[in-house]
């Protein structure tokens, strides 16, 4: 079975079949909706929604919810990109309780920066670890508008 149109190359169906055999799910199973794809899609999802996954691992489930959750937002995060919004939309996949602050609203702050607070469950249920938040650091530096700063990272 091919997804391909019927005027293909025949160079083009023996790639789709190969690439096919690689995935190794049967076609009628194929699903791209984030929430409910296989979790073996994940990684494609991400590289065909422009989203970087590269710091997660999907063997844990919280992990793997929380691509599943930016990958749900991609549409919005590119749509609005280098606006608090997208900003906001992809934390929302990340963190509970977050706050962005903006040079604006602070003072003594330098022009075009801003920060992040994170409030962290009492229970210790979420562990934010140097390679999580170096992940975190990079989202928000491809989310963010080339002019704007990071300033700082705060978890309470």
């Amino acid at each position: 079975m091919s997804i391909l149109p019927l005027s293909s190359s025949s160079n083009e169906k023996k790639f789709a079949d190969y690439a096919l055999s690689r995935l190794d799910l049967p076609l009628g199973d194929l699903n791209i909706i984030p929430s409910t794809a296989s979790k073996m899609l994940l990684p494609a999802l991400a590289q065909m929604f422009v989203i970087d996954i590269s710091g997660f691992d999907l063997s844990d489930q919280r992990q793997e919810n929380e691509v599943r959750t930016l990958l749900n937002s991609a549409f919005h995060i590119h749509r609005y990109d280098g606006t608090s919004y997208a900003l906001s939309k992809m934390l929302e996949g990340l963190f509970d309780n977050y706050r962005i602050r903006e040079w604006f609203n602070e003072t003594d702050w330098e022009p075009y920066t801003f920060a992040l607070e994170v409030t962290t469950p009492s229970d210790h249920s979420y562990i934010l670890g140097p390679e999580k938040i170096a992940n975190i650091r990079n989202l928000i530096s491809k989310a963010k508008n080339v002019r704007s700063h990071f300033k700082s990272f705060m978890v309470q």
